[in-house]
């Protein structure tokens, strides 16, 4: 395509760097008219303001702009840069192709390993090649464990301690807090309890999956239950006390009560329809019996509903025929 390309790493260099590799690039482009490209690993370490330094550059078409990221594009980047792009996802790879790099790696450096330890590798290397070839350095470091009756089991829990990738920033992070909330929607307590831990043992903030649970107590569960916005609450106020690694117990406690809890979204639903119903009507007045200091010579009174038998329910709201609440216990 005849494009000049210009790695930077947002790591390393800040708005001045960049600066000056633009004015670098147009000038090439004034002496051989060649467009270039600026490739930025690590796009999301810009801040607000350095991003948008990019933009008018971007829309001038002065450079093809590639940026890189490992976090969730939609958080890490501002909006003004994501509606001048296109976010393109790459995929991890499969344990086969982990497995074609590893073995292609032990060709070129004359590495000797047997074909299970590729599988294992592979395996727990989560689609990513460059952990893979990490974790192949380390065994290779450490061969004479192979050398043991039990070599695959010590090079399998090596590898372990670093074949779990968990990042609060990245889609990851999403992703396993939707199947945690859907798990619990869903009473599979087995399923909530793995994502939970799942969640643990990436250094999920506790305060921050308490939170969800709260909401879950009540758009999940509300009138079915009523004690389960209770026990939510519960566990917010422990992990805000407590803190890990003992409010995991008690993460556990309520994750598998509200689980197992029976479900209702009427709560929810209702609210939703109310909201809808005032943000399509003009402002609706306080019937006048019911303001805080109502006419006196208005010929509706308030009735005290105590001092009725039945507690005698007269009209609220300025319309007939209200019905948001459905009722699903």
């Amino acid at each position: 395509m005849g494009l000049e390309l210009y790695p930077f790493n947002a790591v390393l260099g800040g708005i001045a760097e960049l600066r000056k590799l633009i004015d670098g690039l147009e000038e090439t482009k004034k002496l051989t008219g060649k467009d270039g490209v600026i490739f930025i690993d690590e796009i999301h370490r810009f801040n607000k303001s350095q991003q948008d330094a990019l933009l008018p550059y971007v829309e001038k078409g002065t450079f093809q702009l590639i940026g890189a990221t490992t976090e969730y594009p939609q958080t890490s980047l501002n909006r003004a840069l994501l509606s001048r792009s296109e976010v393109i996802t790459l995929k991890s790879l499969s344990p086969q192709e982990i497995e074609v790099i590893l073995t292609n790696a032990c060709i070129n450096q004359d590495i000797v390993l047997p074909k299970a330890i590729l599988e294992l590798i592979s395996s727990l290397s989560s689609g990513d090649a460059r952990l893979a070839l990490t974790s192949l350095e380390k065994v290779v470091e450490q061969k004479f464990l192979l050398e043991s009756t039990d070599g695959l089991a010590k090079v399998r829990e090596i590898l372990l301690e670093h074949a779990r990738h968990y990042d609060k920033n990245s889609s990851r992070h999403y992703d396993v807090i939707s199947a945690f909330i859907k798990s619990m929607r869903g009473s599979d307590v087995n399923a909530a309890l793995l994502w939970l831990s799942v969640m643990l043992d990436g250094g999920e903030d506790p305060v921050f999956i308490a939170r969800r649970m709260v909401i879950f107590a009540s758009e999940d569960i509300g009138l079915a239950d009523n004690q389960a916005l209770l026990m939510a609450n519960a566990a917010l106020s422990a992990c805000k006390e407590i803190g890990m690694p003992e409010v995991r117990i008690n993460l556990s406690h309520v994750v598998s009560y509200l689980a197992l809890a029976p479900k209702s979204n009427s709560t929810y639903l209702a609210i939703g329809e109310a909201m809808g119903f005032v943000q399509n009507n003009a402002t609706i007045e306080v019937p006048e019996h019911i303001k805080s200091n109502p006419n006196p010579t208005h010929p509706i009174k308030y009735k005290y509903p105590h001092d009725y038998p039945g507690n005698l329910t007269q009209s609220y709201a300025p319309f007939e025929s209200l019905d948001f609440l459905k009722l699903k216990k």
